[in-house]
């Protein structure tokens, strides 16, 4: 047996003996922080091989590092922060201690239904109309100025240095859009 597989055994004889001491799925899942239906697995994988029953099969790739209870940290988070998969690596490794990949925290959102797409900016209904309305005859007013000639009127983009892209996109849960102020 290998040793990475002693871990695993630790924590399912534990099920079982919580199991023999009365405690239900529901309670025992609580207490492990592992689904309900592993849980069940596992008793049944006892009850029918014993011992032997609660070892690992062969099976490609290597197990979740991530518990549920941490993948759905990772959605909270993404709520928090849905620009930055780095921002919610960084904060799943500062509460957990456990760190994983870019394309591991991408595989979880696009799990929970969550997908990479852009968000809206503003949003024309919801623009306060008073200081849409001041800042356009400002325009107006610097535009006439400059059609006497008596300044030189330039117009900028705003492009240059700025952490958060021009074209701002972020996870969310498919079929809505977050909404930023811009």
């Amino acid at each position: 047996m290998k040793s990475s597989n002693k871990p695993r055994i630790r924590q399912r004889s534990h099920a079982i003996i919580l199991s023999s001491e009365g405690f239900s799925i529901d309670k025992i899942s609580s207490i492990l922080q592992i689904g309900r239906d592993a849980i069940s697995r596992w008793l049944y994988s006892w009850e029918i091989s014993g011992l032997e029953g609660l070892k690992d099969r062969y099976r490609s790739g290597s197990p979740s590092k991530l518990t549920l209870y941490e993948k759905k940290l990772v959605i909270e988070l993404a709520k928090e922060n849905p620009r930055s998969i780095t921002n919610i690596r960084a904060a799943l490794f500062e509460i957990t201690g456990k760190t994983v990949s870019d394309s591991t925290i991408k595989r979880i959102l696009k799990g929970s239904r969550h997908c990479w797409k852009k968000i809206r900016k503003s949003v024309k209904g919801k623009r306060n109309q008073e200081e849409f309305d001041a800042a356009k005859a400002e325009i107006e007013e610097l535009l006439a100025i400059a059609c006497d000639e008596e300044i030189e009127l330039w117009f900028f983009d705003e492009s240059g240095f700025y952490l958060q892209p021009s074209v701002p996109y972020a996870w969310q849960p498919i079929g809505t859009t977050i909404e930023v102020p811009s």
